[in-house]
């Protein structure tokens, strides 16, 4: 008999309409496994973060709108779009207090997260910036986009950015390792490029695959960092000096952004059909394939506490989804 699991499995392997049938993924794509739908977005969501301990989000996007809502009792807290251009990418200061975006203009914002309000902004480019990060410890910033350049510059004074040479192409990840000691950038070029985060220099490189890197993230586990690599699917990497580890995530398909949980076992990958997965870190098929979103994803984001999901999409909405199988 061809049960719910039997399919599911099935799916988590191929990816594909192929392991199920056209028909039952059909039926499969009504199906919504979120928890939570949260509205509000008037068009594509690009950016999403926990803060306050897990207790909210915030969510960013076209036309620089910005919301964060109350994880528990799902109420929105704010909205603003003093921003007006799309906003491209959040991050979260390590203490939670503030977060950063980047967008289609080439500015940094600087926004308080209680409240929404934005205390600052400033150009850094004059093309749009794609990706940003936040230390976990400190105040350095750093993001890169179609400029080539990665900018690593302090949240005190972000008008003096460093500007990082070395990929021949548009960046589209940064992400610090969980000590803070290296920035990783990944670029369309293929590459990941490591760099000492006080001095600014580089100190590895790795060529990933023959497509563009659509994201990254630190994992917990020995300062590894995973990236979604443009139909190469998910690459790990750690080490000094800098190294690619062979890990098989069975049909992964095209991955458009990724998310790791704070004990390093577990990562979620949004996908451009809409779907996300729940991987181990060691490789393998995914655990779990979730259905709710009606297109492309476009951030994920798991709560400090492990337990939650929180992703946007290009269907304009946010959903939050339970990581407890």
């Amino acid at each position: 008999m061809l049960t719910r699991r039997t399919l599911l499995l099935g799916l988590g392997g191929l990816g594909t309409s192929a392991a199920i049938g056209t028909g039952m993924w059909f039926l499969l794509r009504k199906r919504d496994d979120s928890i939570a739908t949260l509205t509000g977005h008037p068009g594509v969501v690009r950016g999403v973060a926990f803060f306050d301990g897990g207790k909210s989000i915030v969510s960013v996007g076209d036309r620089g709108h910005v919301q964060a809502w109350n994880v528990g009792s799902r109420q929105a807290l704010y909205q603003n779009s003093d921003a007006v251009v799309n906003l491209n990418a959040l991050a979260v200061n390590g203490s939670g207090t503030e977060f950063a975006t980047v967008g289609k203009d080439g500015f940094l914002s600087i926004w308080n997260s209680s409240n929404g309000k934005l205390l600052l902004s400033h150009e850094l480019a004059k093309k749009p910036l794609e990706c940003l990060a936040w230390h976990p410890k400190t105040d350095m910033i750093a993001t890169g986009g179609f400029e080539k350049d990665v900018l690593l510059l302090n949240r005190q004074d972000i008008k003096s950015a460093k500007r990082l040479k070395g990929h021949a192409k548009h960046v589209h990840g940064v992400a610090f390792e969980t000590d803070g000691k290296r920035l990783l950038s990944g670029s369309e070029d293929g590459t990941v490029l490591a760099w000492n985060t006080s001095a600014g220099s580089k100190v590895g490189s790795v060529t990933v695959g023959h497509h563009h890197i659509n994201g990254m993230v630190p994992s917990p586990n020995a300062n590894r960092i995973l990236a979604a690599v443009s139909g190469d699917g998910i690459a790990v990497l750690e080490g000094q000096p800098l190294q690619l580890l062979n890990r098989d995530f069975e049909s992964c398909g095209l991955a458009t952004c990724l998310a790791a949980s704070p004990d390093g076992q577990t990562f979620v990958t949004g996908h451009e059909d809409g779907l996300l997965r729940v991987w181990n870190e060691v490789g393998g098929a995914a655990k779990r394939v979730l259905f709710g979103h009606s297109t492309n994803v476009k951030c994920v984001a798991i709560s400090p506490d492990g337990n939650t999901i929180a992703s946007g999409s290009a269907d304009g909405v946010v959903k939050l989804w339970s990581l407890v199988s």
